[in-house]
Formats: structure tokens, sequence, C-alpha cells
């Protein structure tokens, strides 16, 4: 019986996984997924076409670099704070540069309920986005993105756009303690302590 149930969740998790990879396939935004050492465990085709041509970030034996040293102590140390054990990784970015070249980089800890949270190392969960390019986003890629339920995505980019979590319960018909409930949830599933992290996390992935 054991044996059945140890077949059984892992069919369910490579079913997950699989559903979970494929909504980052289609996110135009590169994205890839890392462990805490930086080694590359999957990327989006966004993200292949980018890290195929001279840039501020590139790939080394297998492991996602950035160029300059400086940001690379940096970058190091931001991938293992979002690599902690789950429920306990955090949020962080970072500007990459080479040349005249940039990339903002925001990196997310991949909580267990994430679609993407297909082994049981913890990976996180890396952004690349050129500065330059037009904002905004539609709501369902961040969810996809990052792994929120509807009501969750409504309320980052509430918070995103400057209200508060009174603001959020009025406009959804809910209670105080609902929202807050969904605020912790939110808080928990990006990696972020405090509300203004959010509002940060989202402008980093130019969706605020």
């Amino acid at each position: 019986m054991r044996a059945a149930r140890l077949r059984a969740r892992t069919i369910q998790l490579a079913q997950q996984a699989a559903l979970g990879l494929a909504a980052l396939d289609a996110l135009p935004q590169a994205i890839a997924l890392v462990d805490a050492h930086c080694r590359i465990q999957h990327c989006n085709a966004a993200a292949d076409r980018l890290l195929c041509t001279p840039g501020a970030m590139h790939v080394r034996h297998g492991r996602l670099q950035c160029d300059e040293s400086a940001a690379q102590a940096q970058w190091r140390c931001i991938v293992a704070a979002a690599c902690m054990r789950q429920g306990t990784g955090t949020a962080g970015t970072l500007m990459a540069k080479s040349g005249t070249r940039s990339l903002v980089v925001t990196v997310l800890p991949i909580h267990a309920h994430h679609p993407a949270a297909f082994i049981e190392t913890p990976l996180a969960l890396v952004v690349l986005h050129d500065p330059d390019a037009p904002q905004g986003m539609d709501p369902r890629l961040i969810a996809d993105m990052l792994g929120l339920s509807p009501t969750e995505t409504r309320l980052a980019l509430m918070i995103a756009s400057g209200k508060t979590i009174k603001d959020f319960a009025v406009a959804e018909g809910m209670s105080w303690h609902t929202a807050r409930t969904h605020i912790k949830n939110l808080l928990r599933k990006t990696g972020c302590r405090r509300q203004m992290e959010i509002a940060a996390l989202l402008r980093s992935l130019r969706m605020g």
C-alpha cells in the first residue's frame, strides 16, 4: 500500500510539473528555474533566446551567471536566500549590466504549492527583464508566474497601484479578516515580508 501511494504521489507531481512548466513556457517573459547553486533546472523559450545572445547574464557549465563580478556575488546571495527551506525563502532583485546592456533580474522562491515545484530540492524562479521594454502585463500571466489565485493576483495589483488592504476588502466585498488571510498567503507565496516589498516586486517585473 505504501509503495502504491508513493507511485501515485510521484505521478501526481509529474503531472503537476508538466502543467507548471507548460504555463511558464507559454509566458513571453524570459524565465528560468535555478537551484541554490544557480544551476539551471529549466528555461522557457524566451529565456533560451535571451541567454543565447551576449548580454548581462550568461550560462557557464550549466549555471546562470552575471557578467560583472560584483553583480555575480549579489546574484549568488539572492538565489541562496530564495532557495531556503520551504516557507522561509525571500525574494530579491538586482540590476545586471554588461557594457551598455542591462537586465532587471527578479528572483522568487517557489513555494510548495506552485505548479512548477516539481522536485524536492528548493528552487528559485528567475525573471529576466529588459528595463527598456514596455510595461504592463496580463493578470493571468502574473498568476501563472507567481502561482497566485485570481483573488491574490487582484490583491497584488491593487497593492502595486498604491491601494491598501482596506481598499481591497471594500472592492471585493469581503471582511477585513478575510482580506488579511489573502495578504498573508500573498506574502508567503511571493517570499515578501511587507506589502511595500510586493509593490516593489511587481514594479521590478514591470507589472505595476
